[in-house]
């Protein structure tokens, strides 16, 4: 279901953001951007379906309101962080994502994969 869905998109992000500050030639480089785009993209829709069903009924017009809202904020500041951090290092705002996507896929495996609620 969509809770094993988040685990493998979110890993591919992770990879492939990783794999871009190492990809010098033009294909390789193409091929990470091409998955990350792809994961990304693929990730939106169950990480909102968690997101409605995870709230109770009365909040889930609130909640996802504020999930959507955090969303806009860090497209927003995202750029700029990671603009800042790359003139620091080319590396690190790549690394960086990956290492938070990472983490998220660590935690949709513990809390959505794992879980005994979606056995």
């Amino acid at each position: 279901g969509v809770q094993t869905c988040a685990l493998p998109i979110l890993l591919v992000v992770a990879i492939s953001m990783g794999a871009i500050p190492f990809m010098p030639p033009l294909a390789p480089l193409l091929v990470a951007l091409g998955l990350f785009a792809a994961a990304s993209g693929i990730n939106r829709a169950p990480t909102m379906g968690q997101i409605s069903v995870h709230s109770p009924a009365e909040e889930q017009g609130a909640v996802l309101g504020i999930a959507q809202s955090v969303g806009t904020i860090a497209r927003v500041l995202g750029p700029v962080c990671a603009t800042t951090l790359y003139s620091l290092h080319k590396p690190v705002p790549y690394l960086l994502t990956a290492a938070i996507a990472f983490i998220a896929a660590i935690v949709a495996w513990l809390t959505l994969v794992k879980s005994p609620r979606n056995a």
